[in-house]
């Protein structure tokens, strides 16, 4: 937004919405309130950042939300797609995503993958210390109170 970007920023839960609408008045933002399988929004744009959604919507509806940001997009829209990879030091298994899954997903819902690595998602430890605790996960802290979570980073196009 700050390099002259057009930028629709997207959650279904309604106060996170209004934080962001508090936090960044003084932006071009646009936030809207929907599902992100199903947004209603006109199909335009050229850049989809996917940072930790995909993990977070059930199981059964992530093909769902995968056509959904098909629909969205250009002929050239390149979509960044990161989610939780298991691992020993983040989230296990169990509640992580394999690769395989994801990239039957991604097929099935017309986009191609043109790349796909390892990375690590800092995100705020504090948000998350009671799930970690309750689910006794051994996610490793930065000194800065960031999380250094296992996450997939995978860079896909439409297909033609």
């Amino acid at each position: 937004f700050d390099r002259g970007y057009n930028v629709t920023a997207i959650d279904i839960a309604s106060a996170a919405i209004e934080q962001c609408r508090k936090y960044y008045a003084d932006t071009a933002i646009t936030f809207q309130i929907c599902d992100a399988c199903n947004t209603e929004l006109a199909p335009s744009f050229n850049m989809i950042l996917d940072s930790a959604t995909y993990h977070a919507i059930p199981t059964m509806q992530r093909r769902d939300y995968l056509t959904e940001m098909h629909r969205l997009a250009t002929e050239d829209t390149v979509f960044h797609l990161i989610t939780v990879a298991p691992s020993l030091y983040g989230i296990p298994k169990s509640l992580a995503n394999e690769l395989s899954e994801i990239s039957n997903n991604v097929e099935a819902s017309g986009w191609k993958i043109m790349s796909v690595e390892r990375a690590e998602y800092k995100g705020n430890a504090a948000a998350i210390k009671d799930f970690q605790k309750q689910k006794k996960l051994n996610i490793r802290i930065d000194d800065n109170g960031r999380t250094r979570l296992p996450v997939w980073h995978l860079v896909l196009q439409t297909t033609a």
